[in-house]
């Protein structure tokens, strides 16, 4: 087995990858990986978060995405933990 990771973009702490396991010499699996390095949270500019809210020093917090739902306009704000 043999697995291969390159790095597609880096800004900031945050890094974006690339990775693919072959078996031999068929590719087996690839995937996108983000990650971040450091302890601070990061917040995407466009995330709407509440001033109550709690957020740990590891969150990060992803752009808000904006859906058309049949009762109207709704917004997420996209989320993970590390």
């Amino acid at each position: 087995m043999r697995i291969i990771v390159e790095v597609v973009r880096r800004k900031a702490i945050v890094w974006k990858m690339k990775g693919e396991v072959y078996v031999g010499d068929e590719l087996a699996a690839e995937a996108i990986l983000l990650s971040s390095i450091g302890q601070t949270a990061v917040i995407h500019p466009t995330a709407i978060v509440s001033p109550e809210a709690q957020i740990g020093a590891d969150a990060h917090i992803g752009r808000t995405v904006e859906s058309e739902t049949e009762s109207g306009s709704a917004s997420a704000a996209t989320s993970s933990r590390t």
